[in-house]
């Protein structure tokens, strides 16, 4: 199953360094406006920088299962492919191996953040949950409506009213305190939704390999 998902992410060509990009180039630019525009002082920089991260990492988090997913819900003759995807070799697998590598992408910059803002082990947790969580809604949206394009729109649109709009109901933490007991309700929500949506996909895609 690796291998064959190995190649699925190079067939995704320059797209797979997307998310890259985004988190190693957007990410410190970002940082840079949002320390400038305290003075780089860092005590006032820290929380923006912090809001800066769960902005990005969410966003970035978006790409790779939709490119991935698209290889097979938009593909011709989809329904054959169902055939093929069963136990570790399914959806689902793949989409906590996708998971599992916005955290590998995440950790220099997470331990980066706890060397130099000496950030609450919590807001790492934060971060994985809020990948969680988008990795699901578009696994889950995408099964149930046989289209990636529309979980793909839907998650950009989010993300930018969270950005924009105060007081939009948010994925997002407001800082400084990023303690569990300071957002237990929060962390409860974010894991509550991202497992909804996972078990969504997950059913869907039971009911298109049976039908395959």
């Amino acid at each position: 199953m690796l291998a064959l998902f190995f190649r699925e992410l190079r067939g995704m060509h320059w797209l797979f360094w997307l998310p890259v990009a985004v988190v190693y180039l957007a990410l410190p630019a970002m940082n840079a406006v949002s320390l400038s525009m305290v003075g780089g002082n860092l005590e006032f920089g820290a929380p923006l920088m912090l809001m800066d991260a769960q902005r990005v990492f969410s966003f970035a988090s978006i790409f790779w299962p939709a490119f991935l997913l698209k290889q097979y819900i938009n593909a011709p003759g989809s329904e054959l492919l169902f055939v093929y995807l069963k136990g570790k070799n399914s959806l689902y697998a793949r989409m906590l191996c996708l998971w599992s590598l916005d955290v590998l992408m995440a950790l220099p910059v997470m331990v980066a953040y706890a060397a130099w803002l000496h950030v609450s082990l919590w807001y790492d947790v934060l971060i994985f949950v809020d990948m969680a969580l988008i990795i699901g809604f578009i696994y889950g949206l995408s099964m149930l409506c046989a289209n990636t394009f529309l979980p793909l729109m839907l998650s950009v649109l989010y993300l930018g009213a969270c950005v924009v709009f105060a007081g939009f109901p948010s994925i997002f933490v407001q800082g400084p305190d990023y303690s569990l007991f300071g957002n237990v309700i929060h962390f409860i929500v974010l894991i509550v939704l991202a497992a909804l949506f996972i078990w969504v996909g997950l059913y869907r895609e039971k009911r298109y390999m049976k039908k395959g």
